[in-house]
């Protein structure tokens, strides 16, 4: 098993995963104050906010449980490539064109800066030099909503192995919390549900 765990900014996200089967995700500001947990056999989504939860049994992996919550329920797991196993296969199919645009520091780290287009989104990925490379930076721009809305993902605590926390998979409700439908659970992904990509039914 590997265990990662790295703190992201959009307004804030901290994941840890172990793989091949355990997440996660704490989120706090933006459109969401949200909660996902997922121990290989039943996944768990909380609203803090408003003190609701939805519980989905979803046996298998992290990749499946990705795939599920992007293709039937339409609930992408925040920068959710950047979890797979193996990102270039899972960033790279769709990509029409790539541009090394050299280096740059972030928070005083050198990274290297590279971008990408395909035909919905563009994105640019900073990328720590050294003998530890790991993503310092992702920002997606979308091309299929009006206004090209764009989202950034800052990764400040990246740990892998010993050095990351302990986390638990397994989620207990509040005191009073009201379980509902998955889709009674609104905002829970990058950008509110209000947003529409451009030709998208209502």
């Amino acid at each position: 098993m590997t265990q990662e765990t790295w703190t992201a900014v959009d307004r804030y996200i901290d994941e840890t995963m172990v793989r091949p089967d355990k997440v996660h995700m704490v989120r706090r500001g933006g459109f969401a104050d949200a909660e996902l947990y997922f121990n290989g056999k039943t996944l768990a989504l909380f609203r803090r906010d408003q003190n609701i939860y939805a519980k989905i049994d979803i046996p298998g992996s992290v990749e499946h449980l990705v795939d599920e919550l992007r293709d039937e329920y339409r609930r992408p797991l925040p920068a959710a490539d950047l979890l797979s196993a193996n990102v270039f296969d899972a960033m790279m199919p769709d990509v029409k064109d790539v541009k090394d645009l050299g280096t740059g520091f972030i928070r005083g780290i050198e990274c290297d800066h590279i971008a990408f287009r395909t035909d919905e989104v563009d994105w640019q990925l900073w990328i720590a030099r050294g003998d530890r490379p790991y993503p310092v930076r992702l920002i997606v721009t979308s091309k299929t909503i009006a206004g090209s809305p764009q989202y950034q993902i800052d990764v400040m605590n990246f740990k892998t192995g010993d050095q990351a926390t302990t986390a638990d998979f397994h989620f207990v409700p509040p005191p009073n919390a009201k379980l509902v439908q998955p889709s009674e659970l609104k905002s829970f992904d990058e950008l509110p549900d209000f947003y529409k990509p451009q030709g998208a039914s209502k």
